[in-house]
């Protein structure tokens, strides 16, 4: 069975909850309002901001959350 896939709130919010660096955690909480006053290219920035952040958040969460984030931006390349 496949698993869903993580959609980028759900990332967003398994940052919040679980990662420990306080910049990845703001960053996060204000990638949405980024997303709808900058669009695209303001959120690929913000996500960028996240994934720099969360270079010592380790286990499956993380891989996993990391993952969708980079998925996202080739995607928006």
């Amino acid at each position: 069975m496949l698993a869903e896939k993580m959609t980028l709130s759900q990332a967003f919010n398994n940052v919040i909850r679980d990662c420990k660096d306080p910049y990845a955690r703001e960053y996060a909480k204000a990638a949405m309002q980024v997303a709808s006053a900058f669009g695209t290219e303001g959120l690929r920035t913000q996500i960028l901001y996240v994934l720099s952040n969360t270079a010592h958040w380790r286990g499956p969460l993380a891989k996993e959350t990391k993952a969708t984030f980079k998925e996202y931006l080739k995607k928006t390349k």
